[in-house]
């Protein structure tokens, strides 16, 4: 994948790239993952100009709350849901990344993917580019089939065509929920730049107290005039009908708790290359273990940098002496 980056960038030199990764998680993953993670991650980082960074852990941790929460109210039962996996994490970052680059329209016609507006408006500065992305509705839980038939109205409506389209509130409240306001270490995120694209608006677009909620989730971006960017999609046929969502909302942010998701990584790195475990994997196809050091202190720049402008921004207004 860093090679077929690399020629990427070669071939289309002024061309912006828009990628996508997940990161590992924490336990349970190859002996390797921390070490191919680093490695991509410092590609991205050198020959992207915008990164998706996803979380798995995050993301088994939500969607397994979203299948318990409708399980217990569709089967009024305490008996523990049917087990999310890869395949519903899968699921949600493809849906995911359909609500950020589907075609959208407006006043001027249909508008097609554009990654320089996304690099303009949420990653301008080339050493910010980890960016985190988050939809609604999710894809429906794993829920038996008797239990999914017997959901109430208000737990299938959303993602369900046949029902009438779900509020904004409740489409906004559940985007609102899944992002977080502290990081890994328990410190308030820092969010630089957001931009949220509302599919299936028509008639109805959300009103500013609805908006007002996702803001205050996001918090307020102390270098742009407004805390969220709107794109408002009014046709239907750019809500994709095809997940059965007759509106949703993706929103894409620029935060600060990238670095320190990141440094959770690039720790875990650092303690095997200094024991030098698993380094002749690499070395037996040309990569030696001075080549990951380098590429650690790639990743370990961006965790400086967003360290760096969290420190400065997180600390609010300065106020003058008197």
């Amino acid at each position: 994948g860093s090679r077929l980056l690399q020629e990427v960038r070669d071939a289309y030199p002024t061309q912006l790239i828009t990628a996508a990764s997940l990161s590992p998680f924490a336990a349970g993953e190859l002996p390797l993952g921390f070490y191919n993670s680093v490695l991509a991650l410092s590609f991205l980082q050198e020959f992207s100009d915008a990164v998706l960074l996803f979380d798995n852990a995050a993301l088994l941790s939500q969607l397994s709350s979203v299948a318990t929460s409708v399980s217990h109210a569709a089967s009024h039962s305490s008996k523990p849901p049917p087990r999310v996996c890869m395949k519903h994490i899968d699921a949600y970052v493809a849906r995911a990344l359909a609500g950020l680059v589907f075609p959208t329209d407006g006043a001027a016609g249909k508008r097609p993917f554009n990654a320089a507006d996304i690099v303009s408006s949420v990653c301008p500065m080339p050493a910010h580019k980890m960016l985190e992305l988050h939809t609604s509705p999710p894809p429906p839980p794993p829920l038996p089939n008797s239990e999914r038939k017997a959901a109430p109205d208000g737990l299938r409506r959303v993602g369900s065509a046949a029902f009438r389209p779900t509020s904004w509130e409740v489409i906004v409240a559940d985007c609102a929920g899944r992002i977080p306001r502290y990081d890994v270490y328990h410190k308030p995120i820092v969010t630089l730049c957001s931009q949220s694209i509302a599919r299936g608006v028509v008639a109805e677009a959300p009103d500013e107290r609805t908006k007002t909620r996702l803001e205050t989730s996001l918090g307020p971006s102390p270098v742009t005039p407004f805390a969220v960017d709107w794109k408002l999609s009014s046709s239907v046929a750019t809500a994709l009908p095809s997940v059965g969502a007759q509106r949703s909302l993706t929103v894409v942010s620029n935060r600060c708790s990238a670095g320190a998701h990141l440094e959770q990584i690039l720790l875990r790195a650092r303690l095997q290359l200094s024991a030098h475990a698993y380094v002749h994997h690499y070395e037996r196809h040309g990569v030696p273990a001075d080549y990951i050091a380098e590429r650690l202190e790639t990743v370990q720049q961006v965790v400086d940098d967003y360290a760096a402008v969290s420190s400065v921004l997180g600390r609010g207004p300065q106020v003058a002496a008197p």
